[in-house]
């Protein structure tokens, strides 16, 4: 994983989608929980994670650290 690449292409690239889009397909989720669960919270920023969140499920939380940011979004895609 490179620096410079965000979240959403790791994810993108992870769960082998063709497209930043496909990442909000529902048969993607189990893949991307997946992944998430495997990442290492603290290498993404705050923004980052509630970016991410806000891109796959529409939800604009208030997040305090990368941990409660990858919670979050872990949780918003076991309930989509």
């Amino acid at each position: 994983m490179s620096k410079e690449e965000g979240l959403l292409e790791v994810l993108t690239h992870q769960v082998g989608a063709n497209y930043i889009s496909d990442l909000r397909k529902n048969s993607f989720h189990e893949s991307l929980i997946s992944v998430i669960e495997n990442l290492e919270s603290s290498a993404y920023s705050v923004k980052e994670w509630c970016d991410v969140l806000d891109y796959l499920s529409g939800k604009k939380l208030e997040i305090g650290s990368p941990q409660e940011g990858k919670k979050a979004l872990i949780q918003a895609l076991e309930e989509a």
